[in-house]
């Protein structure tokens, strides 16, 4: 037997003007039920695994076209990984679920659970999640679950995703051109003076050097070669933050004090790591953010307190303004999965 198996596809309109890795990504999970992640899927196509109408394809962002032909090899090693079954450490509920139609699906995605697969296919993420809760209500169905945006794996809040092809390209151009509002709640140590009113962080986010060289995906502010960051920040009160959610009485108790500094970010674009690293360097490290700061010998909490608190989006069927809310929960965290 090869030691590899060949799937084959045509690429049809609705994949089309995507990139190789994401094409790939959604044909494996989606359609042959393989949670094979983007990182897996991006250094195979770099190995030369891909064949795009005959040549091969070693460019996993290069952007396909209606009716490519692909030609894709996986490692049977792999498979055979990825049809294994996860290990469950999350269930969805009835409790977590914001908003449900039968378009679309709103949730609160707990601290410490991706969003989607991960490099340990056994790992359990949102996604999955979502997908065995649509399943459980619907047992007898062929069930859909489509995924548009993602949360960092520490970073709690509102996820949507949708439950018919149809309502992709709606839902997908909103976050591709920016026609939706993310609110986010973040609660920060105080290294600066925070101001008293709104303000602008404007800058440009690249990989750092050194800890790309250490395999390591941190972000920092570039003068050169970066991508353009803007977020806009409004301080709270421990009355105003408190009222969205159920942070710990220590942290209250510490923003009344003034020791810590809350605050509502709206991000006008959506880059790796935005939010942390513009808070970290304006000198606001949000709490439990140790990649970006030198935790405190004192750390008031280990879970990171970044919430995706709200998300304004146009309904793709019924044009509908929605505004969905999550409650921050303190006590929601999947620290080891």
């Amino acid at each position: 037997m090869s030691q590899v198996k060949n799937f084959q596809f045509q690429v049809g309109p609705h994949l089309k003007e995507k990139s190789a890795k994401e094409v790939l990504f959604l044909f494996f999970t989606e359609v042959r039920k393989i949670a094979l992640s983007k990182r897996v899927l991006k250094d195979l196509i770099e190995k030369g695994n891909l064949r795009v109408n005959g040549k091969v394809l070693r460019f996993s962002k290069h952007i396909l076209g209606e009716q490519d032909q692909v030609l894709m090899s996986i490692p049977r090693s792999l498979l055979k990984e990825a049809e294994e079954d996860i290990d469950i450490a999350f269930e969805l509920t009835n409790e977590h679920v914001l908003f449900e139609d039968k378009h679309l699906i709103f949730v609160n995605k707990p601290s410490g659970l991706p969003s989607a697969p991960s490099l340990d296919p056994k790992r359990d993420h949102m996604y999955a999640a979502v997908k065995r809760y649509l399943q459980k209500q619907s047992p007898k169905e062929e069930i859909y679950c489509g995924l548009h945006h993602r949360l960092d794996v520490d970073t709690s809040g509102v996820m949507v995703f949708t439950k018919k092809r149809s309502v992709n390209k709606g839902i997908g151009n909103q976050f591709e051109f920016r026609q939706l509002q993310k609110n986010y709640l973040a609660v920060s140590y105080k290294d600066a003076k925070p101001p008293e009113k709104s303000f602008w962080i404007d800058n440009y986010l690249g990989r750092d050097k050194v800890a790309a060289e250490k395999k390591q995906l941190r972000i920092c502010s570039v003068s050169s070669g970066g991508d353009p960051a803007k977020s806009f920040v409004t301080p709270l009160s421990a009355d105003e933050i408190l009222s969205k959610g159920s942070f710990s009485e220590k942290v209250i108790s510490e923003i009344r004090s003034g020791d810590l500094v809350a605050f509502e970010v709206k991000p006008k674009t959506g880059r790796t790591h935005q939010i942390r690293v513009h808070l970290f360097e304006a000198g606001f490290p949000i709490i439990g953010d140790a990649f970006y700061f030198v935790d405190r010998s004192n750390a008031i909490d280990t879970r990171l307190h970044l919430h995706a608190h709200q998300l304004q989006i146009t309904h793709p069927v019924t044009e509908e303004k929605l505004l969905i809310s999550a409650p921050f929960l303190a006590n929601q965290s999947l620290a080891v999965l």
